[in-house]
């Protein structure tokens, strides 16, 4: 019986490590309808009062607040689509970075060429993981 070392040898081109990086939501888009369901309703309970007894700015007010609200879960769910891909051959380092509006960009690195540098703090650890060229 032949032995093919060509056949269990993995090419230069073959991925040893890969990893699908993204950022940490805790709410889900349930729980997002609950909570806007909640400030809402809570809105209401005091806007509604106001407005009859004549205080009508203060419901205008309230309908602002619920309206910033929507907007920051809203760009917060869009931020949550962004991603990062890394990919190390033997070849080469690709890292691959998928924006919250759909723009990749993509580096390539020698990875006999590079090293990996922390930034740690002292209570929360690493913060940073950069990737150093040269110096």
């Amino acid at each position: 019986m032949a032995f093919d070392s060509a056949a269990t040898s993995p090419t230069p081109d073959q991925p040893i490590f890969e990893a699908r990086l993204t950022p940490h939501r805790s709410l889900s888009p349930a729980g997002f309808r609950i909570v806007m369901a909640l400030f809402v309703a809570g809105a209401l309970v005091q806007a509604v009062p106001m407005t009859l007894i004549g205080a009508w700015p203060i419901g205008w007010f309230f309908g602002l607040d619920i309206l910033v609200l929507y907007i920051c879960f809203r760009i917060n769910f869009a931020r949550a689509r962004q991603s990062e891909e890394v990919v190390l051959s033997r070849a080469s380092l690709r890292i691959r970075r998928l924006g919250s509006r759909g723009q990749i960009s993509e580096r390539m690195f020698n990875p006999f060429w590079v090293r990996l540098k922390t930034v740690e703090d002292e209570d929360y650890g690493v913060q940073r993981v950069l990737v150093v060229q040269r110096r």
